[in-house]
């Protein structure tokens, strides 16, 4: 529930220039206990959360092994050109992911107030959708 924390609305489709957190998948080919690796936040106030799963580089990756030593190499060094890349879509798929996983999670979507989308369907379907008649 950290993303909500940060993210209240992040169900909701807005624009990418109004996103408060930004994606990356981490480029080392060590082992990571978790699925977190940092967070941190820039002077714009856009975080930036690096994560150790679902990534085109890192231990996770699916690509071939020369892409990976190049990658790590930029890792290392923070000279991150190809990284920088692929994070686009590590960003994309991963707003994607969260999206998705909360889109099934009444209890990650639910206000107290019965404004979220399915209590209103609730509420309508019971005959109570006119706030007048609640």
């Amino acid at each position: 529930h950290l993303l909500e924390n940060v993210d209240p609305e992040s169900d909701q489709d807005i624009h990418p220039e109004q996103e408060r957190v930004r994606f990356t998948a981490t480029a080392s080919l060590g082992f990571h206990p978790g699925d977190i690796v940092s967070l941190s936040q820039d002077d714009s106030g856009l975080r930036h959360l690096e994560v150790a799963f679902l990534g085109l580089h890192g231990s996770q990756s699916p690509m071939p092994g020369y892409y990976l030593d190049e990658l790590a190499w930029e890792y290392a060094w923070q000279e991150s050109r190809l990284g920088l890349f692929l994070d686009f879509f590590h960003h994309r798929l991963l707003t994607l992911l969260h999206r998705i996983w909360r889109k099934y999670r009444y209890h990650v979507r639910f206000q107290d107030d019965g404004r979220d989308g399915f209590s209103r369907q609730m509420f309508a379907l019971v005959g109570l959708g006119n706030e007048a008649v609640r």
